[in-house]
Order: structure tokens, then C-alpha cells, then sequence
């Protein structure tokens, strides 16, 4: 059903990114599915599946009918940045006193800060960034 791309076992970070990946894209898999994809054992995906649940509070469920894991309502992704209010409007006040050096702005950091971004959080730093602040957080 699934390829691994890597054969080698990945970092566990990078593995719960491929198993988040896995459960937003299929409906339900099974331990020993989510295993075969990350090339892991069924045991190392249980800690994958409890980091997922505890750590980065994705909502992910156990369907014992079906035996397999599943994610109850979507999710980002995971890596995506989710800043809110003041963080935001902070973020994009560094950015508008941001003092070039020698060659550089400094746009790289702000591009892949605001690459990070959730769709939601984009959106908002856009209208700051642009001096709109219409009192709406995302």
C-alpha cells in the first residue's frame, strides 16, 4: 500500500511529520501500516502516534473496530507556524524597524517566517504588514 522513500529510520520528529502526513491523507491506518510507510517498528510508531496525540496535540483517535488510527477532525500540517494577536503584530513591527546590515535585509528570515505560517496566520501578517488592523485575530 505505501513506499517508504527513505529505507533508513528517520529522526522521530521527522517521522511524526510522516505519519501526520499519512493520517491526513488516508481516513484510517493501521500500526502496522503507519510501520511499513516509516520503516520502523509497529512499537516505535506507538511512541510516533503518542507524540503526535500528547506533544503536538494533533486529534488523533483509535478506531478499535477497524483497529487503526485516525484523525478526528483536519489538522495543519505539522511545521506550520500558528502565531496569534500579538505575536503577529509584533512580528510584523520587527519587521518594519528592521535595520539592514552590510548586503543583507533581512528579508530571507521574514520569507521563511512567514513561509511557515498557517494559511490563517499569512493572512493576518499580510494585513499588518500592510498597515491594516482591523482588531480581528486569526
Amino acid at each position: 500500500m505505501f513506499a517508504a522513500n527513505n529505507p533508513q529510520a528517520r529522526p522521530a520528529f521527522d517521522r511524526a511529520k510522516q505519519i501526520d502526513e499519512a493520517l491526513r491523507t488516508h481516513s484510517c491506518l493501521t500500526k502496522r501500516q503507519l510501520a511499513k510507510l516509516c520503516c520502523v517498528s509497529p512499537r516505535t510508531v506507538q511512541r510516533d502516534l503518542e507524540f503526535l496525540r500528547d506533544r503536538l496535540r494533533r486529534p488523533l483517535d483509535y478506531d478499535a473496530v477497524q483497529r487503526a488510527y485516525r484523525y478526528t477532525e483536519s489538522a495543519e500540517p505539522i511545521g506550520r507556524v500558528h502565531l496569534i494577536g500579538v505575536d503577529l503584530r509584533s512580528l510584523a513591527i520587527a519587521k518594519a524597524a528592521q535595520m539592514p546590515s552590510a548586503g543583507d535585509t533581512g528579508a530571507d528570515t521574514f520569507a521563511t517566517l512567514a513561509a511557515s505560517l498557517s494559511e490563517k496566520a499569512a493572512k493576518r501578517f499580510d494585513e499588518l504588514e500592510g498597515g491594516r488592523s482591523d482588531g480581528v485575530s486569526p
